[in-house]
C-alpha cells in the first residue's frame, strides 16, 4: 500500500488534507511506523496546526463532510440555499441564483442559520455592498417607502435617495429599529427649526406639534389634511419673528386661522362666501341701497 493508501485507511476524515502543508506532514509521519505516533501525540499535534486552530468546531466537521460526504453536504447546503431564497422573495433583495448559492455554502459551513441576527447582519452588509440597486418590491421597499413619509410627513424634513434606502435596509433587516429613525429624524429637524428644540428633545414629532395647525388650515380651505405641506406653502406656520420679543416662534392657532384666511381659495369655501355675501350686504346698506 502507498502511504496514501495508509492515510486514508487509518485518518478517513482527514485524507482530504494530505496536502496541507502542516496537517499533510503530520498525516505522513503518523502512518509512518518509524515515528510510532500514539493517537494521543497525533491528537495533540493537531491542534497545533494552523487549520485546526484557524476554524471553530463547526467549520472544521463542515469541511470534513464536504470531502466526506459531498452529497450530505449538497442537502444541507440546498436546505439553506431554500431559506436565503424565501428571505430574498419576502424582502425583494434582487439576490441572484449565484450569489444565494455562494452565501448558502458559506452559512451552512460557519453554522449560520438563516433569519438568526449574525445572518441578518451579515446578509446587510452583502447587499448594501452589492444588490441595493436590484432591489424590487418587498419589506426593503416598504420599509423605505416608510421612512420617506415619516422624513417629509412626521418631521419636515428632507432625506435623499440614498439616505431612505440606507435606512429601510437597516429597518427590514432589523439592525435599526424605529426608535432609531425618529432620534435621527429629530437631531435634523432640531437643526432646521432651532426655536422648537426642547419639544423634539421632548420626544414629539413635528406633526405631533403641528397637527393642530394642519387641521385648522384644511377646515378653512375644506381640503384634506394631507393637503397641507409645511414645508412649502405654509413655512410661515412654523416659524417666524415675534414682534414683540424679537425672537422666532410658531404661529399660534389663530394666526393660523387668519393666516388660511388670507389664501384666495378661502373665498371658494362656505365659509368664504358666507363673508363675501355679508360684505356685499354690508356695503349695500351702508349706500342706502337694498340688498
Amino acid at each position: 500500500m502507498s502511504v496514501l493508501d495508509d492515510i486514508r485507511e487509518q485518518y478517513p476524515t482527514l485524507a482530504f488534507l494530505v496536502n496541507d502543508a502542516e496537517v499533510g506532514k503530520l498525516l505522513r509521519d503518523a502512518v509512518d511506523p518509524n515515528k510510532g505516533f500514539s493517537p494521543q501525540t497525533f491528537q495533540a499535534k493537531l491542534y497545533q496546526t494552523k487549520w485546526f486552530k484557524s476554524r471553530s468546531t463547526h467549520t472544521r466537521q463542515m469541511d470534513i463532510l464536504k470531502n466526506t460526504d459531498p452529497g450530505e453536504w449538497r442537502r444541507l447546503v440546498k436546505d439553506t440555499a431554500s431559506k436565503v431564497r424565501m428571505l430574498n422573495s419576502q424582502m425583494g433583495l434582487g439576490l441572484s441564483q449565484k450569489e444565494m448559492n455562494y452565501m448558502a455554502s458559506g452559512y451552512t459551513r460557519y453554522g449560520i442559520q438563516p433569519g438568526s441576527e449574525e445572518f441578518m447582519i451579515g446578509l446587510r452588509k452583502f447587499v448594501g455592498a452589492n444588490t441595493s440597486k436590484r432591489i424590487g418590491s418587498g419589506s426593503v421597499t416598504a420599509a423605505e417607502l416608510a421612512v420617506r413619509d415619516m422624513a417629509k410627513s412626521g418631521y419636515y424634513v428632507p432625506m435623499s435617495d440614498k439616505e431612505a434606502r440606507t435606512w429601510g435596509l437597516d429597518l427590514a433587516f432589523g439592525t435599526k429599529d424605529e426608535s432609531a429613525l425618529k432620534a435621527a429624524l429629530a437631531a435634523r429637524a432640531q437643526s432646521m427649526y432651532p426655536h422648537l428644540k426642547e419639544l423634539l428633545k421632548g420626544g414629539a414629532s413635528m406633526e405631533e406639534i403641528f397637527s393642530g395647525h394642519r387641521a385648522t388650515i384644511a377646515e378653512e380651505l375644506e381640503l384634506s389634511p394631507e393637503q397641507i405641506d409645511f414645508t412649502k406653502d405654509w413655512k410661515k406656520v412654523l416659524h417666524q419673528v415675534d414682534p414683540a420679543t424679537g425672537k422666532p416662534r410658531p404661529m399660534t392657532l389663530h394666526e393660523t386661522q387668519t393666516l388660511a384666511r388670507q389664501d384666495k381659495r378661502w373665498w371658494a369655501t362656505g365659509k368664504g362666501r358666507e363673508a363675501d355675501a355679508g360684505m356685499a350686504n354690508f356695503l349695500l346698506k351702508t349706500f342706502g341701497k337694498r340688498a
